[in-house]
């Protein structure tokens, strides 16, 4: 099977956040509270994935209420914050949403990454993910974090759905 015949057979859209979203730079304020910066292509195809009847989750192990008002707003239903474990999140989604592996793509950068990304049917990550997510990952978007990776991959998964349009 292609990685073409896997992203067509996704149902289940899975990220983690910094890294992916972002490009893993954070702003530290005077005051409390880091910045972020996002991609509004990304957004723009998370809203597209999510009225195609996809299913969207976050899993990250970030806590800022900020990243959490801007995926509930995007009409993200399950955004997973501040998850030591992202793997045990992952499976309890996987009962909860009744979908198999194979339907299931996630997109990580980093270490905390890999034991998702081995369970799914489809690992992803942007082109600046590290060393160890790079050669995990079946999809490996030419865009780096931040910088519409996530667009890229939605779009791809959509286009071969005949869903993007």
């Amino acid at each position: 099977m292609t990685i073409f015949d896997k992203l067509a057979t996704v149902n289940v859209l899975l990220f983690d956040v910094d890294g992916v979203f972002t490009d893993s730079q954070m702003l530290v304020k005077e005051t409390t509270g880091l910045l972020r910066s996002v991609n509004t292509r990304d957004g723009l195809a998370i809203k597209k994935a999510i009225q195609a009847g996809l299913e969207v989750g976050i899993i990250t192990k970030g806590n800022c209420q900020g990243v959490k008002q801007r995926f509930a707003n995007l009409g993200v239903k399950h955004i997973h914050m501040n998850m030591p474990r992202k793997l045990d999140t992952y499976q309890s989604l996987k009962a909860t949403l009744g979908f198999s592996d194979e339907e299931a793509l996630y997109m990580g950068d980093d270490l905390s990454d890999l034991e998702v990304m081995h369970s799914v049917g489809v690992s992803a990550c942007p082109s600046d993910a590290c060393h160890e997510v790079l050669t995990a990952s079946s999809y490996i978007s030419s865009l780096s974090g931040g910088h519409g990776c996530v667009r890229q991959v939605i779009e791809k998964v959509l286009r071969l759905k005949g869903q993007w349009a």
